[in-house]
């Protein structure tokens, strides 16, 4: 057994329609042959992507003509019924549009109330396909379509079942809840598929292309039939050459470097990764992942001089990562492509810096200041009345001064402070990559004083960033 899909890939909704009879012969009534006739009432129903309005007048032998336009590649019938019927209902396959069917299939059936699946016996390749009713009359059949099954290499651990409340909550202008059932409880799947052959990609690809999340179509959980639609759309990780995986999109990857530490990265799954190109190689040397809640996950940093192909590993975390940044240190390399990838889901990861570090000359005698600033804002009104109003949250102001530098360090602060003035933002570390760690900008533009042939002293002026 195995998880599949079931969708149209051939266009059944673009085909010609056309009704007649399928007369029955033979010494076994094995023979089926196709005349045109008006037999069937509203046959245009049958690929309006509405489950609700039925084909009618669909009588014995009475059948519903499907011209693909080619001969194309077909192992299942799809049909939906709007109620439980039990009827025998029989799919052809010619290469012409009248005459005897080159292939039957038989069907006798309790259909259920939903999607029905009619496999054929072995992948046929027609152009002309036929479904008809034997021996009784066919009531409640609302849509048909053809296609091939799609079998998804997945295991358990791939497989991540959703069901939310069947009701939402909301409130009023004066912040009075209410809460709404709705009738109908759903349910929503996310498959996570390791490998991925290059044929079975583009047949995803034309899932999502010409279904998008408007249209239906069945997926099989080795069990059950379940009447599905496309929640996002899907991504694709090419692990090797022709081969891929897929799964769930990354939701909003740039939220990756916006600057803002409270929005989180989604979607973030098994294998999913997001590249980071630059202009050029760019020498690296650490990277610095901020958490809004505590996680224990695993990270791989990976870099390329090629915008794909196979990456080379600078990083593997594994680590119990806490609230705030998290900082690690790897061997220093140049590269113009970068890789953020998951091992295991990620969540509630907001902002990623991947750069070299700048250690500062500072003396262990060096003269820092912290000022605690508050995030409000007062006014005065008549009569020496004071109101106070919360703008932000309550920030710092670190000033760090550095006395005794180097030309060469002189030349690698400046360098620093023209690349980030004072619109990037930047982590400052109190020690190393245990901290504490500081998000901040730069106050102002630096001055340097000399005070000596070639040593400078200068101020480094940084506000904490508020939410």
């Amino acid at each position: 057994m195995a998880h599949k899909l079931y969708f149209d890939n051939v266009d059944t909704i673009g085909a010609a329609l056309a009704d007649g009879t399928m007369a029955i012969s033979g010494d076994h009534d094995e023979v089926r042959t196709y005349s045109n006739a008006s037999t069937l009432t509203n046959e245009s129903y049958a690929t309006d992507n509405i489950l609700t309005t039925a084909i009618t007048g669909w009588g014995d032998t009475d059948a519903l003509r499907f011209n693909l336009g080619s001969a194309k590649a077909v192992n299942f019938a799809a049909l939906y019924f709007t109620s439980a019927e039990d009827v025998t209902i029989e799919v052809h396959a010619h290469s012409a549009i009248i005459g005897v069917m080159s292939e039957t299939k038989t069907q006798p059936s309790d259909f259920s109330a939903g999607w029905n699946i009619i496999h054929t016996t072995a992948e046929w390749t027609y152009k002309v396909w036929f479904v008809s009713a034997e021996g009784a009359t066919i009531d409640n059949l609302t849509q048909i379509y053809l296609g091939t099954a799609l079998e998804l290499p997945i295991a358990g651990d791939g497989i991540t079942i959703e069901k939310p409340y069947n009701s939402f909550v909301s409130s009023t202008y004066n912040n009075t809840e209410f809460s709404n059932k709705i009738d109908t409880e759903l349910r929503k799947w996310s498959l996570q598929v390791p490998i991925l052959p290059e044929a079975d990609k583009t047949s995803l690809e034309t899932l999502m292309s010409v279904h998008k999340n408007t249209r239906s179509f069945v997926y099989y959980d080795e069990s059950s039939y379940h009447h599905v639609r496309l929640a996002k759309p899907l991504t694709f990780n090419q692990v090797a050459t022709n081969a891929y995986s897929a799964g769930t999109v990354i939701g909003n990857p740039s939220r990756i470097a916006d600057q803002d530490i409270t929005q989180a990265i989604l979607y973030f799954a098994d294998t999913d990764a997001i590249q980071v190109a630059f202009a050029s190689a760019i020498t690296n040397d650490f990277v610095a992942i901020y958490f809004t809640v505590a996680e224990a996950d695993t990270i791989v940093i990976l870099s390329d001089t090629a915008s794909s192909g196979v990456a080379t590993v600078r990083s593997t975390i594994s680590a119990d990562f806490s609230i705030g940044w998290n900082v690690t240190e790897f061997s220093e390399v140049a590269a113009q492509y970068w890789i953020v990838k998951a091992a295991g889901t990620v969540e509630n990861l907001t902002e990623i810096l991947i750069g070299a570090k700048l250690t500062l000359p500072l003396e262990p005698t060096a003269n820092i200041t912290t000022a605690h600033k508050f995030g409000t804002e007062e006014i005065k009104a008549h009569g020496a009345n004071r109101y106070y109003i919360s703008k932000h949250d309550n920030y710092k102001v670190i000033t760090v001064s550095l006395d005794h530098m180097t030309a060469a360090n002189k030349t690698s602060i400046l360098a620093f402070s023209n690349t980030v003035t004072d619109r990037q933002a930047f982590i400052y570390s109190e020690d190393s990559t245990t901290g504490p760690f500081h998000y901040v900008r730069l106050v102002r533009p630096l001055t340097f004083k000399m005070v000596a042939p070639d040593i400078w002293s200068c101020q480094m002026v940084m506000r904490t960033l508020t939410s």
